[in-house]
């Protein structure tokens, strides 16, 4: 698994959960490295950090990577934007062509914008 999928993943969690979640997922996970982005990791890796911010929050492993992918996507947007002006051309286009707006669609599943990683998991999520 590419690097560039480790730093969003940290990107998002700095970023709705704070630097030090991104550290204690790290050692939740049993990780003791830092990513690169050309770098290529085992996704063995990929899946402890899911697993510990899954019991961290409270919620499911897959509600978490549905909760990340979909945060993402603004960040490699950042990163690669020459990849998404295709893409951005075609939605402007077809939104015109159709006449109607496509509304952004809420989140199915409403995460905490910060929250203490120590906190048990048995507490309802924010």
């Amino acid at each position: 698994m590419k690097g560039v999928l480790f730093n969003v993943v940290e990107d998002v969690v700095s970023e709705h959960l704070g630097d030090a979640a991104w550290d204690q997922l790290l050692e939740d996970a049993g990780i003791d490295r830092g990513y690169t982005a050309l770098g290529n990791y085992p996704e063995t890796e990929m899946r402890a950090l899911i697993a510990a911010t899954a019991k961290a929050l409270g919620h499911s492993p897959r509600q978490v990577t549905c909760w990340m992918g979909r945060r993402a996507i603004g960040h490699f947007f950042k990163r690669y934007p020459h990849y998404f002006k295709p893409m951005i051309r075609f939605v402007r286009f077809y939104r015109a062509w159709i006449g109607l707006s496509i509304p952004r669609r809420a989140s199915s599943m409403p995460m905490p914008a910060r929250r203490i990683l120590s906190a048990p998991t048995t507490a309802t999520p924010a």
